[in-house]
């Protein structure tokens, strides 16, 4: 069972057996300035000023990698782990856990 815990308030826990659901809405949660890819910056030109020179990977939004142009190719799993990286994703835990399979989704009270 995949657990994914939203840590900030208001928090919430969802559990599945199915990493899909999981990369589906954590995909939702994190923003788009977070899953830009380095092509998709420099082709918004106009849009807000964007750095010519930019060098190396870096999102100048985030100041951390740009989306990498081969994540569609990646697996599930290694694009939730991606998300998990990014700005808006720091504030998730997620992990697997042996229990009985079911799909849950429980509000965290504060």
């Amino acid at each position: 069972m995949f657990v994914l815990d939203k840590m900030s308030v208001p928090g919430w826990q969802f559990k599945t057996d199915h990493i899909d659901q999981v990369f589906w809405l954590l995909d939702q949660c994190v923003c788009s300035s977070c899953k830009m890819t380095k092509q998709e910056y420099i082709s918004h030109e106009g849009e807000y000023e964007v750095d010519e020179d930019l060098e190396g990977d870096t999102n100048p939004f985030t100041l951390q990698d740009f989306k990498p142009d081969n994540y569609d190719q990646w697996s599930t799993l290694e694009k939730v782990e991606w998300l998990m990286g990014t700005a808006c994703g720091c504030e998730f835990d997620f992990y697997s856990e042996d229990e009985g399979s079911s799909l849950t989704f429980t509000e965290i009270k504060s």
